[in-house]
């Protein structure tokens, strides 16, 4: 039905990426007592390629999203409601048929090269969604632009190319290649134990509130998309929190060193 000029993105092959979600039964009185309104994020980096979890209640049930950089698969989902620190914000009896749906889709993670044809315009995240976010987010912008496209410059391959490619590519595609870098970034901090402690001291510190508030932001709009990734870069990138986290660095290391060297004094 496309047709030969228009190719269809990437990010639909095996093992490309993707989530596995589920709905999890939990009466109201549960749900408050396990978690309140707190949506519960997780750090996860497991042997099997996942980047991130979440818990969000929902009135009487929580969803929970396994993120990772391969096709996730239920044994994830499971591995990852045994963890500790996520198991006990369950009830303890909880089995596996209190789950109420479960399903395992593929996530955009590239974009489409030419998503666009003589009276013909493809939309929505098979056209390019935020990196590992927003794809409801994506079919509201690309129809908008699709529609206002047509209606002011007309329904041929140039229109779209002019009128709703060059747009899209400016809204979502580039801000994708700051998307990539934070998520690298979040790699190489989250696969070393020493930094993840690092992050943590400075995102934890109540004498620099300010300082801490501020790094929290930064991750929470990393797992939520609520800005965009370049201002997110931005905000990172901010010379006073790179001078706190230099020195959370240089203190860890040195109270490491210090430890070392009374250890093998013994």
């Amino acid at each position: 039905v496309a047709g030969k000029n228009l190719a269809l993105p990437r990010r639909y092959e095996h093992g490309a990426g993707g989530e596995v979600s589920t709905q999890i039964v939990a009466g109201r009185p549960e749900l408050q007592k396990h978690f309140g309104n707190t949506i519960l994020i997780c750090n996860w980096r497991s042997n099997r390629g996942m980047r991130f979890a979440a818990a969000i209640p929902k009135k009487e049930y929580v969803t929970v999203n396994v993120i990772g950089k391969r096709d996730v698969e239920k044994t994830d989902l499971a591995e990852f409601l045994e963890l500790p620190e996520v198991k006990k914000r369950f009830p303890q009896d909880m089995k596996p048929l209190d789950y109420a749906c479960q399903c395992s889709p593929k996530i955009a993670r590239t974009a489409s090269k030419r998503p666009f044809g003589n009276r013909m315009v493809i939309i929505g995240d098979a056209c390019c969604s935020r990196y590992y976010k927003n794809g409801i987010e994506s079919a509201l912008i690309t129809a908008q632009i699709a529609a206002e496209t047509a209606f002011s410059l007309g329904v041929s391959e140039s229109a779209f190319r002019a009128g709703y490619y060059k747009r899209i590519k400016r809204l979502i595609m580039r801000d994708n290649i700051f998307g990539k870098v934070l998520f690298k970034i979040y790699e190489a901090v989250y696969s070393s134990a020493f930094f993840t402690e690092v992050l943590m001291r400075v995102a934890t510190d109540e004498k620099r509130r300010g300082r801490s508030d501020h790094l929290r932001a930064i991750l929470w709009n990393m797992y939520t998309g609520n800005i965009p990734y370049s201002l997110i870069l931005l905000k990172f990138l901010n010379p006073v929190l790179q001078w706190e986290l230099v020195a959370a660095t240089v203190l860890l290391s040195i109270t490491k060193l210090f430890t070392w060297l009374r250890v093998h004094e013994r």
